[in-house]
């Protein structure tokens, strides 16, 4: 006995240093991966209203830190925190406590030195990240707790990491995932408290509980799951009335004082401002189309079924077979106990798990809640899912009786762990763009895909790679803010793109497809580069071709400007368009010039008057030349037929003739392709 029992000490040494490594590495990769990401549709409007909250807390107790703070000073053309509603160009509604953390610790750390955008949003996915992480250890608490092993708790925690959509987006969903952090944590310690009632345990619960109300209102789930469980043990008499109506009390002072102290929206008006946010919350005043099984549907609008099909296509496949069996187990527990509901502390907490996950989605579907983007709105029952999830692998791993089922059975779950973390590997930074096989290829065309626009960065990215420009016009082609996006880039980079003020005059169109899901057809643009998770396209950057309007059918001895003055005359009266093709930059005084090594000049079919057959071109060129840079060569081709080799010495405007005898058929579209080998530019 005495050797068992230094054995089992042993293994529980281990397993706690394991433990400690596997955080300890999932910590180390968060913080080597955390500036990958690009920014998310909400994150602005979340710092903007942190920001309005410090500059409310700064003028109500006369800080004068913050009142003469440049960056904070920035914002104050915004509506007070007062008037700072949704429907109004605010949100104050929502929960602030992370918002306000971060802006404050933004401006004490002065991150960024409060203009440098790209560090400011990376301080912030670190931030959330770290909250996350926080969310992690208490979900292994919780695992541990109810299953008794610390190697089964880390293996929840691994379930949670290898889930794409929720490991992205801990980095950049400063809402829904820092909530589900604090939510979980919230949970943690609730169970605590419910297994072991004590003075100190219900504080802790309480302050957990009010943060968790402070991110998202939702969480007052906890404060009735609190309450309602300590009823029952009270009618149980498993802890007596008085020490009962003593923890109540703490707990719910402590929970309102939490509330108050960290949502100073409140501060002005306590139980009004807090119902008003339960009202506006419950139905959130929101006008937006969303993609829901190929079909454009309102927000509002959204079929009973919408969260049900979410989680079922977003979810790995292993937990949701995993997360049935526990389920019904667990139903089936509930059942049979009757009005007793449990027997045990494992009984009790798997009754909890149960309740957390259903009844927010039952609530959310029978009361016809208004969420979109996927089921981000019910992220935060997702811990309780993983915790089902984890008991359904128990139990299966029960009825496994034999040495080879056992090993089979660890293998499936094995590969398929495996699987999942080449597959976010594969896909980073874009794991929130996960669908399961559930749903067959096309699914792009069938659901909102990269509803945070994160993917916007990567378009971005390559188009400061491509064109060395100074000024670079960028057109969103769905629902992007891609003025937005462009801050997570280096500054340098970041101050190049130019959000396009008409849907004529651009150089690039950039489309994650929302709001816009089919694929763009225009002549005037070119798709330059697509980007795919699983084979589907989930963005795509065009080059605009440039429109010079010109007389057709082309007559002899025409002259065709590319100044940007002689066009905006040409544009007036009812004119064919002639298409400046790819590799070309905006149309200046005096020409246009290329920005690329290579750039095509194209004719439509029929630009020429039928009995006209033109024997040359003749074209004015000005070549780039510098001291460092003394030769331009050009080749020119027609139709892909090397015409003619080019060599510019002088920056003088130089006449080419090319010769246009190898054409026998001017009615056909002719392209006209110009290749500079030793092309530079002047950010070279």
């Amino acid at each position: 006995m005495k050797i068992l029992a230094v054995s089992f000490t042993e293994l529980q040494s281990q397993a706690k240093i394991f433990v400690l490594l596997f955080f300890s590495a999932v910590l180390v990769l968060g913080i080597n991966i955390y500036q990958d990401f690009g920014i998310s549709f909400d994150e602005a409007a979340h710092r903007e209203r942190g920001i309005v909250t410090l500059n409310y807390i700064g003028d109500l107790w006369g800080i004068k830190a913050i009142k003469t703070d440049p960056v904070l000073t920035k914002f104050r053309s915004l509506p007070p925190l007062n008037l700072y509603l949704e429907g109004k160009g605010g949100s104050a509604e929502h929960g602030v406590a992370f918002d306000l953390l971060e802006v404050t610790l933004e401006r004490i750390l002065n991150i960024g030195n409060g203009t440098n955008q790209q560090a400011i949003y990376h301080f912030r996915h670190l931030l959330s990240f770290l909250f996350f992480f926080g969310g992690l250890v208490a979900l292994y608490q919780l695992s541990k707790r109810r299953f008794s092993s610390q190697l089964i708790g880390a293996l929840t925690v691994v379930f949670m990491l290898l889930s794409p959509r929720f490991f992205a987006e801990s980095f950049f969903n400063a809402m829904d995932l820092v909530y589900l952090a604090f939510f979980t944590t919230a949970l943690n310690t609730s169970i605590r408290y419910l297994l072991r009632p004590s003075i100190l345990n219900v504080i802790i619960c309480a302050i957990a509980c009010g943060l968790a109300i402070d991110i998202r209102n939702t969480g007052i789930v906890l404060l009735l799951m609190v309450i309602t469980i300590n009823v029952i043990q009270g009618l149980r008499k498993e802890i007596s009335w008085l020490r009962l109506t003593q923890y109540i009390a703490i707990f719910s002072v402590v929970v309102c004082l939490t509330i108050l102290v960290f949502w100073p929206w409140l501060w002005a008006n306590p139980l009004y401002n807090f119902y008003y946010a339960l009202k506006v919350l419950s139905k959130i005043p929101v006008d937006m189309d969303v993609l829901y099984l190929g079909n454009i549907i309102t927000a509002t609008n959204i079929p009973w079924h919408y969260p049900l099909v979410w989680i079922g296509i977003s979810t790995p496949l292993l937990y949701i077979g995993l997360f049935l069996v526990g389920s019904v187990y667990t139903a089936g527990n509930i059942l049979h106990r009757n009005l007793r509901l449990w027997a045990s502390n494992n009984e009790l907490q798997d009754w909890l798990f149960f309740a957390i996950f259903f009844c927010p989605l039952i609530a959310v579907i029978s009361l016809h809640s208004v969420i979109f983007d996927g089921w981000r709105h019910l992220y935060f029952i997702y811990p309780a899912f993983l915790l089902l999830t984890t008991k359904g692998l128990l139990i299966l791993w029960n009825y496994c009786k034999t040495y080879l089922l056992k090993i089979v059975f660890i293998s499936l779950i094995g590969a398929n762990c495996i699987w999942l973390g080449v597959w976010m590997i594969q896909a980073h930074p874009l794991q929130n763009l996960y669908f399961n096989r559930l749903i067959p290829p096309g699914w792009n065309q069938q659901f909102e895909v990269d509803y945070w626009g994160l993917s916007a960065r990567q378009g971005l990215e390559y188009i400061a790679k491509l064109d060395g420009r100074d000024q670079i016009q960028v057109l969103p082609g769905g629902l992007m803010n891609l003025g937005l996006a462009s801050q997570i880039l280096i500054p340098k980079d970041a101050e190049r793109f130019i959000p396009a003020d008409n849907a004529d005059n651009y150089d690039y169109l950039v489309t994650a497809f929302r709001a816009n899901p089919k694929p763009i057809n225009s002549p005037a643009l070119i798709p330059i580069k697509n980007f795919y998770v699983d084979n589907e396209i989930v963005l795509a950057v065009y080059k605009h071709l440039s429109p010079f309007p010109i007389q057709k059918p082309i007559e002899p001895g025409q002259s065709i400007s590319f100044n940007s003055q002689m066009n905006q005359a040409l544009n007036a009266g009812n004119k064919q368009s002639f298409i400046l093709g790819l590799g070309w930059s905006k149309p200046e005084s005096w020409g246009t010039w290329t920005n690329d090594k290579t750039a095509t000049l194209g004719f439509p079919a029929d630009s020429f008057v039928p009995s006209f057959k033109p024997t040359k071109l003749v074209l004015m060129l000005k070549g780039f030349i510098l001291p460092a840079h003394p030769t331009q060569t050009i080749l020119i081709y027609i139709n892909n037929a090397l015409i003619k080799t080019v060599q510019i010495n002088t920056p003088e405007i130089k006449t080419i003739e090319i010769p246009l005898s190898n054409i026998s058929n001017f009615t056909a579209p002719i392209e006209i392709k110009f290749e500079l080998p030793n092309a530079t530019s002047p950010n070279a």
